[in-house]
């Protein structure tokens, strides 16, 4: 759907149904992305990148507050990095607040990681409520330096690598690997 070069700012979006043989089924992004108040839902990517909703392959900032993204594919995932949901496979930030990123899937490819969520930047998950993963073995990849803002933490799963918490009311419903 998607492809931007510069900057980006998606804003009460619904991003449905988007195809592409390469990488992010919706929204490809080389510089900044911010995401707010949209929905992803039923995109899909065939390229071994995934990203079934969004690929960020920068070093900028990639920001999503106040979203939905559910029910994405990556198909043909062969790369360790890859995303059902969204792909950050840049080295810039990641920012999660107040989004559902649950329900994505990966198939066929060789890549077992980050069902809905794979990142290689920083990571830091503030606000309200953060849903990552759902009760089917999915879960997040992320192989940055993680933190967890805000009120209340929870979640179940596995951490292994840097992991700060300082709360936040973040769901995990199945595993999370910090590397």
């Amino acid at each position: 759907a998607i492809y931007a070069v510069g900057s980006l700012h998606a804003q009460t979006s619904t991003f449905r149904s988007n195809t592409t043989a390469g990488a992010g089924g919706a929204i490809l992004a080389t510089s900044t992305l911010t995401v707010s108040q949209c929905t992803f839902n039923k995109n899909t990517a065939a390229g071994a990148a995934g990203g079934g909703a969004i690929a960020h392959t920068s070093t900028a900032t990639l920001t999503i507050n106040n979203s939905t993204i559910y029910d994405n594919t990556a198909t043909n995932s062969s790369l360790t990095t890859s995303g059902g949901g969204f792909v950050q496979s840049g080295s810039g930030p990641l920012a999660l607040s107040s989004s559902i990123i649950a329900g994505n899937k990966l198939t066929a490819g060789t890549s077992a990681l980050g069902r809905d969520v794979a990142s290689t930047g920083g990571i830091t998950v503030a606000g309200n409520n953060c849903l990552i993963g759902t009760n089917d073995n999915s879960g997040i990849t992320l192989t940055g330096t993680p933190t967890l803002t805000g009120p209340g933490t929870g979640g179940t799963g596995t951490a292994t690598g840097t992991f700060t918490t300082s709360g936040s009311n973040l769901g995990i419903a199945s595993g999370i690997v910090l590397s």
